[in-house]
């Protein structure tokens, strides 16, 4: 297992290395056929590329480090091992010295061999630097192990009285480990010493390292394989918010209106996200402005020039018929039948004439009104007094002398409503929703308008027409102010859309609630004025 593990290991190390290495060769080529410098380069490849080559270097560098640690750990294991033999070696050795033999006769007589079979590992003896017994003297007859300590391990224990010493010995390409101990005489100095080398059980030894290498080599091929994955989702999760901005970006350089991006975090994305959205409704509302803006410029001029080429003939064609109708000499008595038809003909043609006249001239009035350039006089008025006065002349207008047609209520505040806005101006605009209401009564049966003032703790003053007719169809609520719409079969469609004109000229706002079938109510919304003057200003 830990073979193929490290098998695996190596082969994907050496992938990667083989891939560096034709990517560098390919850079010379890429960069003579024009392709390096990329023209473009992703977002989202550059932190790929970066998290990778973080991840990669980390790897790199736990592999190292955790190998020098293994193979360490492996060299100190190896010493407390042999150390332990040395300490059952000298047991063994210095079992006589009380008896009256000296160490030095211990040494000469020992039988390294003996006792080399007995602890069950390889042993050398020496007395002084030179070797007088060993368990491998074939070895030693082959010149494959020096018959003397060797000079690092001598200082050691001769010089620098330690009673350990290890040294790394070779025996051609083969290496092994050798720990020695010295011998202390009777007088407490180093008189010879013995050796324990690893060399029959190197082999087991390396083979333990290196499966504890392969082990952790292959934790860390599958983390690098874990850092992959996780670097490719963590690029796309983090580069999306931009992919989604960048497609918005490119819808508004389009002129098309693009879905607000989704919110998902609260760090930088987030608020830059925030920022596009409402950039994005701040942009919509500016395009809308401008279109509204643009066609009531191409109605006013169409407006005024329509204006100008009725109102010129309309006035000349009323006094003909006015004047051919004061020179005509009713019949008398005896006038034949053919004059009396005459006459009524003539009376009924003129009164036809000049009512369509009036209503032509009514038509060029409003159009004159929507075209003509602002010419505002403002002036601090009182709501309520304003609005009775435009119930009062829309009450004379409708009812022209008889019954007005619909019961008109006004709820007006007790106390006063100081507006600033041109007199005039206001006047026509209540007059104006007030001919709207009576305009969509039922003709089966009899309905009200209700016109109330009050105000608000805002620091604003409201006015509402309300009517009881037949309330507004959904499908045409969003172009009620439009200049060119209109829903009913006489006029031109400018009354609303001069009177919200005036109504923003004050700085207020208009907006309306309708239910079909039941009604509909305008408020308009004006900024009041107390003693005389804006609460801005005061």
């Amino acid at each position: 297992y830990y073979d193929h593990l490290f098998f695996l290991l190596r082969l994907t190390v050496a992938g990667l290395l083989l891939g560096f290495l034709v990517y560098l060769l390919g850079i010379p080529i890429r960069r003579g056929l024009g392709v390096l410098p990329n023209s473009q380069s992703r977002f989202r490849d550059k932190v790929l590329t970066r998290f990778l080559i973080v991840g990669i270097a980390s790897v790199a560098l736990t592999g190292v480090i955790g190998r020098q640690v293994i193979v360490e750990q492996n060299r100190q294991s190896v010493r407390d091992v042999l150390q332990q033999r040395l300490q059952r070696a000298e047991t063994e050795i210095t079992t006589e010295v009380g008896t009256g033999i000296s160490v030095a006769t211990l040494l000469k007589e020992i039988r390294a061999d003996q006792l080399s079979a007995q602890l069950g590992v390889d042993l050398h003896v020496f007395l002084g630097p030179r070797l007088i017994s060993t368990s491998r003297p074939q070895l030693v007859r082959q010149r494959l192990i020096a018959p003397r300590l060797p000079a690092e391990v001598y200082r050691t224990l001769f010089v620098a009285n330690q009673r350990y010493a290890f040294d790394r010995e070779q025996i051609g390409s083969f290496g092994y480990t050798t720990g020695y101990q010295a011998i202390i005489d009777e007088a407490g100095r180093p008189i010879g010493a013995i050796a324990v080398p690893t060399l029959p059980e190197q082999a087991a030894i390396e083979a333990e390292q290196a499966r504890m290498i392969a082990y952790l080599f292959g934790a860390l091929l599958v983390l690098l394989v874990g850092i992959f994955v996780t670097t490719a989702l963590l690029a796309n999760q983090l580069t999306r918010p931009l992919r989604r901005l960048r497609a918005g970006l490119q819808a508004v350089g389009a002129g098309q209106v693009h879905e607000p991006i989704p919110i998902e975090t609260h760090d930088e994305m987030g608020a830059l996200a925030e920022t596009f959205n409402r950039m994005q409704a701040q942009l919509a509302e500016s395009q809308q402005k401008l279109a509204q803006q643009e066609r009531e410029l191409a109605w006013r001029e169409m407006a005024r020039q329509v204006a100008h080429e009725i109102k010129n003939p309309l006035t000349p064609m009323k006094l003909s018929v006015q004047q051919l109708r004061r020179s005509y000499r009713a019949p008398g008595e005896d006038a034949t039948p053919q004059e009396r038809k005459f006459a009524g003909a003539l009376e009924r043609i003129s009164t036809t004439l000049i009512e369509q006249i009036d209503a032509l001239n009514r038509i060029a009035g409003e159009f004159s009104a929507f075209a003509r350039l602002p010419r505002r006089s403002p002036e601090l008025l009182e709501l309520s007094a304003v609005v009775r006065e435009a119930a009062a002349l829309f009450e004379d207008e409708a009812g022209a002398g008889g019954a007005l047609p619909v019961e008109l209520r006004l709820e007006l505040a007790a106390t006063p409503l100081l507006v600033e806005a041109d007199h005039e101006e206001l006047r026509r605009a209540f007059i104006n929703l007030f001919k709207n209401a009576l305009q969509a009564m039922p003709d089966e049966r009899r309905g009200h308008i209700t016109a109330r003032t009050w105000r608000t703790n805002d620091g604003c003053a409201y006015a509402m027409v309300e009517d009881t007719g037949l309330g507004i169809p959904e499908e045409i609520q969003e172009n009620i102010f439009q200049p060119n719409f209109s829903t009913k079969t006489s006029g031109m469609g400018l009354g609303l859309a001069i009177t919200q004109k005036a109504i923003e000229a004050s700085g207020g706002t208009i907006g309306f609630v309708t239910t079909e079938g039941e009604g509909t109510a305008f408020t308009i919304r004006l900024p009041l004025m107390e003693n005389g003057a804006s609460p801005s200003s005061s």
